[in-house]
C-alpha cells in the first residue's frame, strides 16, 4: 500500500505505508471482532489531495478497500469545545510527583482532556488487565511536527482506530513526543493496567507508549529518551515490575521493557528506537525507588485471571477465573490431604510460574508450578512452622523481587518471613506486635492503592479491618472495612477477580455454601456480592 499527497508543491513521492498485522487487540476479545484490518496511520499535514496505491499478489485488488481520511482540526485549536488550545495547555493534567525513597516518582503526563479527545468516539471499555512487562512503539509519522500540532496528531490516530480501524479507543497506553512531553492515550486511568491494542497477544499483560514519529529513519531525541526512561519507571513499579527484570508475559519470557518487533515479525519501533532499549531499561531501572511491591496474582493454570483451589481430602480441584465468574479447570494431582495448610504463593522461586506451599507436621514444603496445573516433586521441608498460626501468602511485601509469608508468632505479634526461593525463608522480623484476636488473616495486595500491600483480618464479631502496609517496614493502623462477614466460613483474598483494576475478595456462604465475589471499590470498599458458583462447594477454599 503507497500514498502520496499534493499541495501547491506538486504531487510528493509516494510512500509506503506500513501494515501492521500484530499491532491490535487480543484475538478472542469482543474489541477484535470489531477489529478492520488496515495500514499504521500516516499524518500528511495540509494538503489538497491524497492519492492510494495498491500493489496485489494476485489478479485482482482485495474487496472493500477504503481511504479513511481525518481532519482532526486546526493545529492550535481542539475539536471538543471547551477543550484548551494546543498553545494554551499549561502544565500536564497529572503534575510530576517527587519520589520519597518508598515510591517511584511519576513524570507530568497530559490528559486526554488536553489534546481534546472526543469521548464519544470510544465504543466502551475493555477493561483491566494486569501489567507484567511493557513494549516500545512509534507511530511512524513524519518526525518535523512542531510541539503546537501535537495534539492534533493524537486527535487524528484516535480518530483511526477507531472510526477506521474499529476499535474501541486509541490503541496505545501513552504516547510521547520528541519534545519530551508524555500524553495520556487509551482512557481508564494512567495508574491502572489497562488493556490496550497496541502488541497482539499481549496487551492485557502489558502496557505500551508509542514515540510519536517514525524512528526506523531518525533518531529519537534525549528528551524523548528521558520521558520513556521516567514512565516506565513510574508504571512498571505502580505493578511491582523491575525495569531491568526478566518477566513472563502471557506465558512466555522477555525482558521487562521490550520493542514491539521482540513479540512480532515487525520493524516497530524503528531500528534506531530499538537500538534504545537498552539505555531506556537502564534508565527507568536506575529511576525505580528500592522497593516496589508486586500485588498478589493467583493462576496455577496459566490462565489471565486469578484461579482458586478448593481441597477436599486428597481431591484438589482448580477453579479457574473467567468473565463469569469461577469454572472447573481440572484437579491437581498428590496427596494434598497430608498438609494441614496449604496456599497458592505466588512465584516464590522466580521462574515466573506459580507455587504452592504445604505444611505438613510443622514443616513448610514448595511445590513447584510447571505453568499447566502440573507441579515438580515437593522440596524443602523447612522446620520450625508448628507455633506460627494464620500463616498467610502476601507476596512480595519487603520488595526484593521475592515472595513472602506472614504470620502470627506465640505471643500474638504479626511477623514477616522474607521468601528467598528454593531456600525457604530469611530471617523473620516483626510487623506489628498485635492485630487483635482474628480468626482470619489474609493478604489482600494493594487494597488502598498507595503502592504497598495490606493484609485484611476478620475477627469473631464479623467485623472485616485492613492493616494498610507500609512497604518493608510494618503496618498501619487498621481501618474498619465492613461488618457482617461472618457470614462466611470461608474467607480469601483473590486477587482482582473482576478485572476493574481494584483487588477482591471471594467467600463461601457458611449456610449454603456458594461462593461469592466480594468486589473491592476503588475508595477501598467492598461492592454489592455476586454469586460466582451456582452450585455448593464443599471442602477448603484455598487462595
Amino acid at each position: 500500500v503507497w500514498v502520496r499527497t499534493r499541495s501547491g508543491a506538486g504531487w510528493t513521492d509516494w510512500e509506503r505505508l506500513p501494515v501492521e498485522a500484530d499491532h491490535g487487540p487480543d484475538p478472542g476479545s469482543a474489541e477484535a471482532a470489531r477489529s478492520r484490518p488496515g495500514t499504521d496511520v500516516v499524518v500528511v499535514g495540509e494538503v489538497d489531495d491524497v492519492q492510494l496505491r495498491v500493489t496485489a499478489s494476485g489478479r485482482r485488488a482485495p474487496d472493500g478497500l477504503t481511504l479513511v481520511v481525518v481532519d482532526p482540526g486546526d493545529d492550535d485549536t481542539a475539536t471538543v469545545p471547551g477543550s484548551p488550545a494546543a498553545s494554551r495547555l499549561g502544565s500536564p493534567r497529572y503534575p510530576a510527583t517527587a519520589g520519597d525513597g518508598s515510591a517511584t516518582p511519576r513524570p507530568g503526563i497530559y490528559s486526554r482532556a488536553q489534546w481534546g479527545a472526543d469521548e464519544s468516539l470510544r465504543d466502551g471499555f475493555t477493561g483491566y488487565g494486569e501489567i507484567t512487562g511493557s513494549f516500545v512503539h512509534h507511530t511512524v509519522n513524519a518526525n518535523a511536527y512542531t510541539a503546537a500540532e501535537v495534539p492534533s496528531i493524537l486527535r487524528a490516530i484516535y480518530a483511526y482506530h477507531t472510526q477506521g480501524r474499529g476499535w474501541s479507543d486509541i490503541g496505545y497506553n501513552f504516547l510521547v513526543d520528541r519534545f519530551g512531553r508524555v500524553w495520556e492515550g487509551r482512557w481508564g486511568g494512567i495508574a491502572r493496567p489497562v488493556i490496550g491494542a497496541h502488541t497482539l497477544g499481549y496487551n492485557e499483560e502489558a502496557f505500551a507508549m508509542s514515540a510519536i514519529g517514525n524512528f526506523d529513519v531518525a533518531q529519537p531525541t534525549a528528551a524523548m529518551l528521558g520521558a520513556y526512561g521516567r514512565l516506565y519507571a513510574w508504571k512498571l513499579s505502580r505493578h511491582g515490575v523491575a525495569a531491568d527484570a526478566s518477566v513472563r508475559i502471557d506465558g512466555d519470557t522477555f525482558p521487562a521493557v521490550n520493542g514491539h518487533r521482540d513479540a512480532a515479525a515487525t520493524a516497530c519501533p524503528g531500528r534506531y528506537l530499538y537500538a534504545k532499549l537498552p539505555q531506556i531499561r537502564q534508565a527507568a531501572a536506575k529511576a525505580q525507588a528500592a522497593w516496589s511491591a508486586r500485588g498478589l496474582r493467583r493462576s496455577i493454570v496459566g490462565g489471565p485471571r486469578p484461579d482458586l483451589l478448593v481441597r477436599d481430602g486428597d481431591r484438589m480441584s482448580v477453579l479457574a477465573g473467567d468473565p463469569t465468574g469461577l469454572r472447573p479447570a481440572g484437579r491437581l494431582d498428590g496427596r494434598w490431604a497430608r498438609y494441614s495448610w496449604v496456599r497458592i504463593v505466588g512465584d516464590w522461586d522466580g521462574d515466573g510460574v506459580r507455587d504452592v506451599m504445604g505444611r505438613e507436621d510443622g514443616r513448610l514444603w514448595l511445590l513447584r508450578g510447571l505453568g499447566d496445573g502440573r507441579f515438580a516433586p515437593r522440596a524443602g521441608g523447612w522446620g520450625g512452622w508448628d507455633q506460627r498460626t494464620l500463616l498467610t501468602p502476601l507476596g512480595d511485601w519487603d520488595g526484593d523481587g521475592r515472595a513472602d509469608l506472614a504470620a502470627r508468632v506465640p505471643g500474638g505479634a504479626v511477623w514477616l518471613f522474607p521468601g528467598r526461593g528454593t531456600s525457604g525463608t530469611g530471617t523473620g522480623y516483626q510487623l506489628r506486635s498485635s492485630v487483635g484476636e482474628p480468626g482470619k488473616m489474609f493478604g489482600v495486595g494493594r487494597w488502598d492503592d498507595d503502592g504497598a500491600p495490606d493484609l485484611m483480618t476478620r475477627g469473631g464479631d464479623g467485623r472485616l479491618w485492613l492493616w494498610p502496609g507500609n512497604g518493608p517496614g510494618g503496618l498501619l493502623e487498621p481501618r474498619l472495612v465492613a461488618t457482617g462477614m461472618d457470614s462466611y466460613d470461608l474467607l480469601i483474598g483473590a486477587g482482582d477477580l473482576d478485572r476493574d483494576g481494584a483487588p477482591d475478595l471471594v467467600g463461601r456462604d457458611k449456610t449454603t455454601e456458594r461462593l461469592y465475589l466480594l468486589p473491592g471499590t476503588a475508595g477501598g470498599g467492598i461492592g454489592s456480592r455476586v454469586a460466582i458458583s451456582s452450585n455448593p462447594v464443599a471442602g477448603d477454599l484455598l487462595g
